[in-house]
């Protein structure tokens, strides 16, 4: 994470006081020593698909085009996918994720949809609700036409920066084209994270002035 210089602010520490420095010598700080607070730089974001795209005839897992994220570290991100898209009906469609080294999945992947076989504007319909790891490829009942909603949403935490890919694919092969639409999108949060260790307790009472 860059460095940045806001201005001179005072501190008083506590008896549970905590600040979290960048300083190479942290037990030692002193004034004009930088300070990183743990979700500097949150914000929320979107990808949206720039157009349709497709698969056919073809199980294995691609990447998609568009759902791909650069992470920021160190950060913890809360990333919701609302997916649309049509197929055959007895293609269905699986999808996983792929985060690089440094990233750790710290929530189950919820992942709602069509469960497999289901069709569409039947009463009989049936939505499935489970819980899973980033790289556990999940099916989901595809509709013919773009009526089929996806949702998934999760949480990691980025030790080093990398990227986050989502990849999809038919679940059986079919010569129809299974297809995510362009109304498809990612939301990415940043989150603050207040639970980062102590790096450096300060006396009670004890004033001071750093830079940050």
């Amino acid at each position: 994470m860059a460095k940045k210089d806001l201005g001179r602010f005072r501190y008083r520490g506590t008896p549970n006081g905590r600040l979290y420095l960048t300083d190479e010598n942290p037990s030692n700080p002193v004034e004009g020593d930088t300070l990183i607070f743990p979700g500097a730089g949150a914000g929320r974001y979107y990808i949206k698909k720039q157009s349709d795209e497709s698969v056919t005839n073809s199980t294995a897992l691609q990447n998609d085009d568009d759902f791909v994220y650069n992470f920021v570290a160190p950060g913890v991100y809360l990333i919701e996918a609302s997916i649309t898209y049509r197929g055959a009906l007895d293609a269905d469609i699986k999808i996983d994720w792929v985060a690089s080294a440094g990233a750790a999945q710290v929530t189950t992947r919820r992942c709602i949809g069509p469960a497999a076989g289901t069709t569409i504007y039947s009463s009989s319909d049936v939505v499935r609700m489970s819980a899973h790891n980033l790289t556990t490829s999940v099916r989901y009942g595809t509709y013919e036409s773009e009526a089929g909603v996806i949702m998934e949403s999760f949480m990691v935490d980025t030790a080093a920066t990398g990227t986050l890919q989502m990849r999809w694919a038919q679940y059986a092969t079919s010569t129809t084209a299974t297809v995510i639409s362009l109304n498809s999108y990612l939301l990415i949060e940043r989150l603050k994270d207040l639970n980062v260790p102590a790096i450096k307790n300060y006396a009670s009472g004890a004033w001071g002035v750093i830079a940050f």
